[in-house]
């Protein structure tokens, strides 16, 4: 009923025609009823929200938790607002939230467990991801240096190898020479003869 809007007619000798007034009911009541939700995140710890069904709306709200005091060092009210500063365990429990106006109060509770092993496994998982690619990266460079050693040797003993085959098709070349030059012996040169003596003219 509170909030509803509603129509007054007005009829009278007096009036030409009658006359409507529009009219929104108000009804004043103490609060009622508390919803306490998650109303987002700040700094990647929740947001709790107190919401009541009162009219007009609570002029106070009074965070506290059954075993402790709120506020404290990881925790900060603000008004209709229970905001956590941080993830921790000792933060666990049941809290309560009371609202209050000109009329009454009211009072509703929220049990929060905070659970932490979610970031701390999602480290310890990024922790060995990063491990490995490190150690990836150590095994490639420990590989890499080992073959630019041993690529030196390989090329000298290609070279050693190389001179011993030019030395040898040497030898072999110089050998067939030399049987060539005792299969093939020189041309003996041609003997001179003497020409024919001519006759002389006599004195």
């Amino acid at each position: 009923m509170n909030g509803r809007e509603v129509q007054c007619v007005v009829n009278h000798t007096a009036l030409e025609h009658e006359e409507i007034v529009p009219y929104r009911i108000s009804l004043h009541y103490a609060p009622q009823s508390v919803n306490i939700s998650l109303n987002g995140t700040s700094s990647e710890a929740p947001v709790f929200q107190c919401d009541v069904d009162a009219n007009p709306a609570p002029t106070r709200y009074t965070w506290s938790r059954v075993d402790s005091k709120v506020p404290g060092p990881s925790l900060r009210p603000e008004g209709a607002r229970l905001v956590f500063l941080k993830r921790d365990p000792e933060l666990n429990g049941l809290y309560v939230c009371e609202a209050s106006n000109q009329y009454g109060r009211v009072s509703g509770t929220l049990f929060v467990y905070t659970d932490v092993t979610r970031g701390y496994y999602g480290g310890l998982i990024a922790a060995i991801f990063v491990l490995f690619f490190t150690l990836i990266l150590l095994s490639f460079y420990t590989w890499k240096t080992v073959l630019q050693r041993r690529n030196p040797r390989r090329s000298r003993s290609h070279q050693e190898d190389v001179h011993m085959q030019e030395q040898q098709q040497e030898e072999q070349e110089e050998e067939s020479q030399e049987q060539e030059s005792q299969f093939n012996p020189l041309p003996q040169q041609s003997q001179l003869h003497p020409s024919p003596h001519h006759a002389g003219a006599g004195l």
